[in-house]
């Protein structure tokens, strides 16, 4: 009796299988989906200066600036309904900053600069719903989503130039251990972006997006300081940047099936 019992549940439990793979190829089957190749700029931050002014005329300014970097991929749209949108996609993109202060005064010999340059490469996945609305004759959509990320490689340059030109650089992988630190822990090379933007198609085959990707990365640094009666870690967390702004063109291969679904469902 067991033993038919579990055979009968095991037939169902193979039921429900193979009726979820009809399902899904049936619905998969009624989609129709377009490829294209993506084309875009990528930076992950807005300019931003600070000034500091200290005693006897010494001051101090920094000057933070986007890297804009390139991004080329490919896209994958799967038309699920009139106004229901689903995109995937593989994208390479270089992303970093670039950060310069600078100290002066009215001693000459008071005077120093020091760069601080991060470049990244990464590989991206982005899986994105867009929901399509119509503007007069356009259709643009709001789409949220998902943007895996894969960095390949993150190495930082620095720079400090002293009062008599005097230079010292120094570069470095942060995947690798830091010199000067006692125990390091490297950013993480996976990490998963929240994805938010908005797109528009321009004419038969192009289609623009402008989206927000947002993620948080750092390493971790710690140091020991030894005193006469004290022996403790210091600690330190470095953001690195992460979150990307990003403008792209899509040229999709084939609108012709997009048309006739719109129409279908209209």
């Amino acid at each position: 009796m067991c033993k038919l019992e579990f055979q009968n549940i095991k037939l169902n439990k193979l039921k429900l299988l193979a009726g979820i793979l009809v399902f899904s190829q049936i619905t998969m089957a009624q989609t129709v989906s377009t490829l294209g190749l993506e084309l875009g700029i990528s930076f992950s931050q807005f300019p931003r200066h600070e000034v500091y002014d200290f005693q006897n005329g010494r001051f101090q300014k920094i000057k933070i600036n986007p890297f804009i970097g390139p991004l080329i991929g490919i896209s994958k749209n799967w038309i699920l309904s009139r106004h229901l949108r689903l995109t995937s996609g593989l994208q390479y993109q270089i992303a970093g900053r670039r950060y310069h202060s600078y100290e002066r005064s009215q001693n000459q010999y008071d005077k120093s600069d020091y760069w601080e340059n991060l470049t990244i490469h990464k590989v991206c996945m982005p899986l994105i719903l867009g929901y399509v609305f119509k503007v007069g004759k356009i259709k643009p959509s709001f789409y949220l989503g998902v943007r895996p990320n894969g960095l390949l490689s993150a190495k930082e340059y620095y720079a400090f130039q002293n009062y008599d030109g005097s230079r010292y650089e120094v570069r470095e992988n942060l995947f690798h251990k830091i010199d000067g630190v006692d125990d390091y822990k490297p950013p993480k090379r996976l990490l998963c972006h929240v994805s938010t933007g908005l797109s528009s198609p321009i004419g038969q085959h192009l289609q623009i997006n402008i989206n927000f990707n947002y993620g948080h990365n750092y390493f971790v640094t710690t140091s020991w300081y030894q005193g006469n009666y004290s022996h403790y870690p210091i600690i330190q967390k470095t953001s690195i940047v992460s979150s990307d702004y990003i403008i792209s063109v899509v040229y999709y291969f084939s609108r012709s099936e997009s048309k006739n679904l719109d129409t279908k469902n209209e």
